[in-house]
């Protein structure tokens, strides 16, 4: 009788953990892609700039509707539980009708998702059963303009630091990335500055920052290159897109920057 009662203990403790590892597969699978829109509402979707990328660890996600920046919260749970809320996106008007359509019906689809299926580079939502939304993986980051986003293709120009706008002092300042040579450097708005930079995946760091000594106190340059300085060796996350760069410690965004032609 004792031997009975450990056997059906330890194959129900053997459940318990399959069911772990698998949930845990699926998250790491659903959060480590980008995932462009193929299905929606038993439609298929083609030539769309819509795409999703989902951090369960941190409960978020962004991406881009169609033609809009959207993001919020994404809670996974269980083995295949998720759902989505505080869904925002930026107010561009999307002059293809067509194209914003889509974007309504997508954000809105996303809104009412309960449940998630990872099956290779297909991800599948649910709603109340319900195939609503299908993605496929991407092979490469997409900065949500449908151009692969790369730190060196570009001149970063500050335009944010945290959520407040720099202004045209701001705009003086910036950072290119140099891979051949694992450097990174550019101008505070004050003085030059250069530091060594190592990327993995999307995780960033700028070290050893070194930067000229000309003290600027004409006007607000100090401030902005304090910010914009401090901004750079806390950074430990970046996202491109639509164009922009993002810099992150943890959930907290540090610094905006548009992108320019790195000749100028």
């Amino acid at each position: 009788m004792t031997k009975n009662i450990f056997k059906l203990l330890f194959a129900a403790a053997f459940l318990v953990t399959v069911l772990v590892l698998e949930a845990s597969a699926q998250a790491r699978d659903l959060g480590s892609k980008q995932w462009t829109l193929t299905n929606l509402n038993g439609s298929a979707v083609q030539e769309s700039n819509a795409l999703i990328e989902i951090d369960a660890t941190m409960g978020r996600f962004n991406g881009n509707a169609g033609c809009n920046r959207m993001f919020g919260s994404a809670k996974v749970s269980g083995k295949k539980d998720i759902t989505f809320s505080g869904i925002g996106t930026t107010k561009m008007m999307c002059v293809d009708q067509g194209v914003a359509k889509l974007e309504s019906e997508f954000v809105a689809a996303l809104g009412k998702v309960t449940r998630y299926k990872v099956s290779g580079n297909v991800l599948t939502m649910y709603t109340s059963g319900h195939r609503t939304i299908q993605y496929k993986a991407l092979s490469k980051q997409i900065d949500g303009s449908g151009t692969a986003a790369k730190l060196e293709d570009k001149k970063w120009v500050l335009e944010w630091v945290a959520a407040k706008p720099t202004g045209a002092l701001g705009s003086q300042a910036s950072i290119s990335f140099f891979p051949d040579r694992g450097s990174a450097g550019g101008s505070t708005s004050c003085n030059a500055y250069g530091g060594n930079y190592v990327v993995k995946g999307k995780f960033l760091a700028v070290k050893q920052v070194i930067s000229t000594m000309r003290a600027c106190a004409e006007d607000d340059r100090m401030l902005i290159e304090r910010s914009f300085l401090d901004g750079l060796q806390r950074t430990d996350r970046y996202e491109i897109r639509g164009g922009k760069l993002y810099l992150y410690h943890g959930a907290e965004l540090l610094l905006t920057f548009r992108g320019e032609d790195k000749s100028r």
